[in-house]
């Protein structure tokens, strides 16, 4: 990538070491960002993959088979728990997260597992 960088560059006419030097601290503060969200990423991996399951099997849970009074009262009960859950996981900055975590899981990390989870609860929240 830095390489591609400093050519492009040179190819405007551009040549000096200052360039250079600027396009290699470029790629490197790139390089550290992505490294330091997939540090923190693959560190709270379990959490992260605990916390979808959890709200996915929430969305996706037949509680209609239990009959219309129990469905009801434990929509009832489950609903001031999974409110201010809902709320969070739709603010912007949380879906950004995920979605940087799904880029992250997809592209660079090739954990498909996680990419997975993510996806399905992105569809599922939709």
């Amino acid at each position: 990538m830095c390489e591609y960088i400093r050519k492009q560059i040179e190819s405007m006419g551009l040549h000096g070491d200052t360039l250079y030097h600027t396009s290699d601290c470029f790629c490197l503060q790139m390089v550290d960002i992505v490294g330091k969200f997939g540090a923190f990423v693959n560190k709270q991996r379990d959490p992260i993959q605990m916390l979808l399951v959890a709200l996915i099997l929430i969305n996706w849970a037949p509680t209609e088979v239990l009959g219309p009074t129990v469905n009801s009262k434990l929509n009832s009960m489950l609903g001031p728990v999974l409110s201010p859950v809902r709320s969070v996981m739709a603010n912007v900055f949380v879906r950004l997260f995920l979605w940087l975590v799904l880029l992250y899981t997809c592209c660079f990390s090739k954990d498909m597992n996680l990419f997975f989870l993510v996806s399905i609860y992105f569809l599922s929240s939709r």
